[in-house]
């Protein structure tokens, strides 16, 4: 199985997790889980690895999975596809529980933000240091006329800026504390973030960006700002999405990428588009996630 198609299929695992997925990526996750014998197996780890993040909510942020020889499932985890992907599901674990060339992964959450703290630090464009929420993002607040924080009581706007047709939220993340990577080792950032417009009939658009650098987070500022990134960026990606409201109005914007292991420093671009030239209504942000996934074969 290609990185691309390993990427896709956790970004739907997750999906899945959150109760996020479209009916379209049910039935993509429904067809791969029964035809695909690699994305099964991935599927029995993700499941593991998720109840040991939920089980741990109260404790550090690390989980990883142990290598074993008996694969423990716990069934309280599951959240049901639909009764014929569930049932290939169980059909597999009535054939067998020794997974012996199942990966070591281990998940550590970088960012977990539903701006709940009014009192929260909010700097002007792009930051010079790791940590810090910073661009055209006001600071949090509530209920806003018809629309209701994703999470929790707070929200934070990005109002439209002019001249410009993105308004930005930016933060850097500290990856040098973190175990190196070896060669044999996978390490992907996964960002999910929520997103909400307020003009009726109109499908806006919302973006996440991601750059990883070898330098500081005030050099990778300079590189950033100066339009240097095509050379000398680690690593620059970004994703679109048009708006596609839940039934609370919100918008499901994700990536997920692999990360250079001599990366230092990471920096998070989320950005919602002006409808048009004269628009002057805001777009809403909420429910940051920020997932270092890392990936390890068994010896």
């Amino acid at each position: 199985m290609i990185p691309e198609q390993k990427n896709r299929l956790f970004i739907l695992f997750t999906g899945h997790a959150a109760e996020t997925l479209t009916a379209a990526e049910h039935a993509e996750l429904q067809e791969a889980l029964r035809n695909d014998a690699e994305a099964r197996r991935l599927w029995f780890v993700h499941q593991d690895v998720e109840a040991g993040v939920r089980a741990r909510a109260l404790s550090p942020p690390v989980v990883a999975v142990a290598p074993r020889t008996q694969k423990v499932m716990r069934w309280h985890s599951w959240r049901p596809l639909t009764a014929a992907a569930a049932g290939i599901v169980i059909g597999l674990f009535s054939s067998s529980l020794v997974f012996s060339k199942s990966p070591y992964l281990s998940v550590l959450t970088l960012i977990a933000e539903s701006f709940e703290d009014e009192k929260m630090p909010v700097g002007r464009g792009v930051p010079t240091v790791t940590g810090l929420w910073s661009g055209n993002l006001t600071p949090p607040l509530g209920e806003k006329g018809a629309v209701k924080p994703a999470n929790g009581l707070r929200m934070v706007a990005l109002p439209p800026v002019e001249e410009r047709k993105f308004s930005y939220a930016f933060r850097f993340i500290d990856l040098s504390g973190l175990a190196p990577a070896n060669v044999a080792q996978t390490r992907q950032i996964e960002i999910t973030a929520k997103f909400q417009g307020q003009v009726k009939d109109v499908r806006d658009r919302f973006q996440i960006r991601l750059a990883a650098f070898a330098e500081e987070a005030a050099e990778a500022r300079e590189i950033w700002v100066t339009d240097q990134i095509a050379d000398r960026a680690l690593l620059h990606v970004s994703k679109s999405v048009k708006e596609s409201p839940d039934e609370r109005g919100w918008t499901t914007a994700r990536l997920m990428i692999e990360v250079p292991a001599s990366a230092r420093v990471a920096l998070i671009s989320l950005a919602a588009r002006k409808a048009s030239a004269t628009t002057t209504t805001e777009h809403y942000l909420d429910n940051v996630q920020v997932r270092l996934i890392t990936q390890e074969p068994l010896p």
